[in-house]
């Protein structure tokens, strides 16, 4: 079988997303004899532009979504029009928004039209009459379901859907002394107890509340700091709330960034409240790097991989954050041989998860020249 093509649609392809992350996953991850990937973007953040023409696939943007919609649909359709070696389309969403791509494809005759979720909510009310309305038709335009995590799948779909994992390369997070010791004296925080929180400035991420526990925390522990890793439109009304708080110089901002595998060698814990999520994989991650994990209960139980993680409502006192902070202080951490075991286990680690994404692509192609 000659080598096939995947065209992956996703809005851009920043650091930190948990579809960017998983699709860069699968790709270093690949056969890429056998498949290659593509990408369909509607942004200009292209952070991984260089990696993925080094690793083969090409790039391709559209005009932004839903504010250039005439545009957009003209795009996309001229695209297909111009492109013919594509047998295989996967989309990835948060909101079953955008279905411009998949009707285009199925006119263009693409036999599979893949729709993977990656979140369980939206907090804009407009967004979520619109994937409501979408939900019930969706089966008109795709193939093939893909989710993150069981609930990510109930949220976008009313059909069967398949479990494809945000997996993770373990041995890149593994836990390097050298390597701690030099981030944590890079940025400052030699002799500091780490509290770490990696995400978009967005309200899903419930910022807000990561500030107050930390607030709290600080009073009693003037040693901590607090490390954000990210960028998003609330960034600047964060920066306002630490300084309210008197905290700018005990939390730092530092960005989107290409060595989250490094930065969490500098965390102590994280602490991840957020208000819904798909399966983010930044707690993936750090169960792959040995931190510990407070995140909030609206979080899929999928993502306890390790004994590492601790799950609290975000209706608990923030004291009660605070209590299971101090309890992770000098807990037990298990073994490297432990957490890969456990990753590989439970599907988690990135080539396992690869292979069997590979294997689907083929299939997939296979029948279509069989036919």
């Amino acid at each position: 079988m000659n080598l096939i093509r995947v065209l992956h649609v996703i809005t851009g392809i920043s650091n930190r997303g948990g579809a960017e992350n998983y699709v860069m996953n699968m790709y270093r991850n690949i056969d890429r004899t056998k498949v290659q990937f593509d990408f369909l973007l509607r942004s200009r953040e292209a952070a991984y532009e260089e990696e993925i023409k080094k690793l083969g696939g090409r790039i391709f943007y559209t005009s932004e979504y839903p504010r250039h919609f005439i545009k957009n649909k003209k795009e996309v359709e001229a695209f297909f029009e111009s492109h013919k070696d594509y047998d295989i389309v996967h989309v990835h969403a948060n909101a079953l928004i955008y279905m411009t791509v998949l009707k285009i494809a199925k006119k263009h005759n693409i036999n599979c039209r893949i729709m993977h979720s990656h979140n369980t909510d939206t907090k804009r009310p407009i967004y979520r009459i619109i994937h409501n309305f979408n939900k019930q038709f969706i089966n008109k335009w795709a193939t093939d379901y893909f989710a993150c995590s069981t609930e990510a799948g109930k949220w976008m779909f009313k059909n069967d859907f398949v479990l494809r994992k945000n997996a993770v390369d373990v041995n890149k997070f593994q836990k390097d002394k050298e390597v701690r010791k030099k981030i944590r004296k890079d940025l400052g925080v030699e002799d500091k107890f780490v509290i770490g929180h990696i995400g978009r400035f967005v309200i899903q991420k419930n910022h807000t509340f990561l500030l107050k526990i930390f607030n709290e925390y600080h009073k009693k522990n003037p040693e901590s700091v607090l490390l954000l890793v990210g960028d998003g439109y609330l960034e600047e009304d964060i920066k306002n709330l630490v300084n309210e708080y008197g905290l700018k110089d005990s939390v730092k901002f530092l960005g989107n960034r290409s060595d989250v595998d490094t930065v969490f060698q500098a965390f102590d814990i994280m602490v991840f409240p957020s208000l819904f999520e798909g399966l983010p994989v930044v707690i993936v991650e750090a169960q792959a790097a040995n931190v510990p994990c407070i995140i909030s209960d609206n979080i899929t139980d999928e993502v306890l991989i390790t004994s590492s993680v601790k799950k609290l409502s975000l209706d608990e006192e923030v004291e009660t954050w605070i209590k299971n902070i101090n309890q992770f202080k000098n807990y037990d951490k298990p073994s490297e041989e432990e957490i890969m075991k456990k990753f590989i286990l439970v599907g988690f680690d990135s080539k396992s998860a690869a292979k069997e994404l590979q294997s689907f692509y083929l299939n997939k192609a296979y029948h279509k020249v069989k036919n």
